[in-house]
């Protein structure tokens, strides 16, 4: 190998004496550019509508007008029909005004023994007294007669408050025969403030024989 060929002290080299040069400083540049990929559509996405016609939505309209209407006069006629029918179930025989109650079964001697012949009158402690006749009207005798009589006046119903209330007993009445009996009665009225005979009614209930 050669000898390096030496060089003179003081002396420098041209790549030695040239001054360092400072390294230029480093810039970020612009990125580069990236394109994003875009997304596909999803495959659920509704597709637009389609507006509905005018004439359609006015037949639309008026069907449900129609169907309503007719909906509330079927419920209408069903009801009517219902009330006629509950109406027709009920009883038609009503009771008229002042119809009497039917009459209780009579006992099988009132059609034969007859209350008649009335006198009121007083004793000496004012106590009413009332003389009767009891008459059979049938062709047998009639034995262990009991009986209630309610003397009203002879214009008063049959619900109307006796005047004076009696009652009176017979072992037996022959056949057409008549009893008179004077029996007392119970009132608050004095003799005079009751009515004459000939407005008096004798009301019969008899109670014996059962």
């Amino acid at each position: 190998m050669g000898k390096e060929k030496a060089q003179p002290a003081g002396e420098t080299s041209a790549a030695e004496a040239r001054p360092a040069q400072p390294a230029a400083p480093l810039t970020p540049g612009p990125a580069p550019a990236t394109h994003a990929a875009s997304a596909p559509a999803p495959a659920w996405a509704a597709a637009p509508r389609r507006k509905m016609p005018d004439w359609v939505v006015a037949v639309l309209v008026a069907g449900g007008l129609i169907a309503a209407g007719a909906l509330g006069f079927s419920l209408m006629q069903r009801s009517r029909a219902t009330s006629t029918a509950a109406a027709s179930s009920a009883p038609t025989q009503l009771e008229k005004p002042g119809t009497p109650a039917p009459a209780a079964k009579q006992h099988p001697y009132a059609k034969y023994l007859d209350v008649t012949g009335i006198r009121v009158t007083e004793d000496g402690r004012r106590n009413l007294k009332v003389t009767f006749l009891v008459v059979n009207h049938s062709p047998a005798e009639l034995a262990g007669i009991a009986a209630n009589v309610s003397l009203r006046r002879s214009t008063s119903g049959p619900d109307e408050e006796p005047l004076t209330s009696f009652a009176f007993r017979l072992p037996a009445l022959g056949p057409y025969e008549s009893k008179e009996l004077t029996v007392p009665a119970k009132t608050k009225l004095r003799a005079y403030e009751l009515p004459d005979w000939q407005f008096l009614r004798a009301d019969l209930d008899i109670t014996s024989p059962q």
